[in-house]
């Protein structure tokens, strides 16, 4: 097999996993550990993969998974963080959520607490179809179209409703963190309401698992500076906890 063909067959194979491991392309191409090594590293300077320790993970700026494949990576991870998360709400706050498959299981999170009397503004209609179950949470659905893969009302309609309010936290989920290009999200719709968000809460609680580190998605969403929480899996490497932390940003891992 010719270089080309096999570079496009682990491109394909990247889009549909998320992430690819050395030792398994090697065996699936029959060729050598080296030569895969090569051909992720092409699909890197071509800015379509970012190597990792055993393999490589998607890296398209535009690239975005559904959220049902979304819920469904790294679920146990993602839980995790959903229970530390909620220690951080207290009965009579209120808090936005955005969309995304960590903020979805932080809502499932919510539901069966003992938290009372909140009031949660979201533009996700699966978070708020969700909550709305709930007894004694108090619903804001900031409406506008609604986006098909995540589920999430955008647009100017959304960024009105959202400048109305003064929130106490802001729950965000992401698709890239890098300490240089800040936050970003696969959306540059989703981002920009994310945004708002941001200016009108007192607190940024950023909700992720460890494989967004050092991706950097099409919408920009915020600089790293402008987060005060982070809150993600145990798999986070040291240089990067530590990085951020010389910045004046609290870590909790779990």
């Amino acid at each position: 097999m010719i270089s080309e063909v096999r570079r496009k067959q682990i491109l394909e194979i990247l889009r549909k996993e998320g992430n690819v491991v050395t030792k398994e392309l090697s065996e699936r191409f029959k060729v050598t550990p080296m030569t895969i090594r090569r051909d992720l590293k092409y699909l890197e300077e071509a800015g379509y993969a970012k190597r990792t320790y055993k393999g490589a993970v998607l890296e398209e700026l535009g690239t975005e998974l559904s959220f049902m494949e979304k819920v469904l990576k790294n679920k146990k991870e993602k839980e995790k963080i959903a229970k530390r998360a909620i220690e951080h709400i207290y009965d009579g706050d209120f808090i936005a959520l955005s969309g995304g498959s960590t903020t979805f299981q932080l809502t499932l999170q919510l539901i069966e607490s003992d938290i009372k009397n909140i009031t949660i503004l979201t533009n996700s209609i699966n978070i708020a179809a969700k909550l709305i179950e709930r007894k004694g949470f108090h619903v804001i659905v900031a409406g506008g179209p609604v986006r098909e893969k995540s589920y999430e009302c955008v647009g100017e309609s959304v960024i009105e409703t959202v400048n109305q309010y003064n929130i106490g936290k802001f729950f965000v989920g992401v698709n890239g963190i890098s300490v240089n290009r800040g936050i970003s999200m696969s959306n540059i719709d989703e981002a920009l309401v994310a945004r708002a968000m941001i200016k009108r809460s007192l607190t940024t609680i950023v909700v992720a698992d460890h494989t967004k580190i050092g991706h950097v998605r099409m919408g920009h969403t915020c600089d790293i500076s402008e987060i005060d929480l982070l809150i993600m899996d145990k798999d986070v490497p040291e240089d990067f906890r530590k990085e951020i932390e010389t910045l004046g940003i609290k870590v909790e891992l779990v």
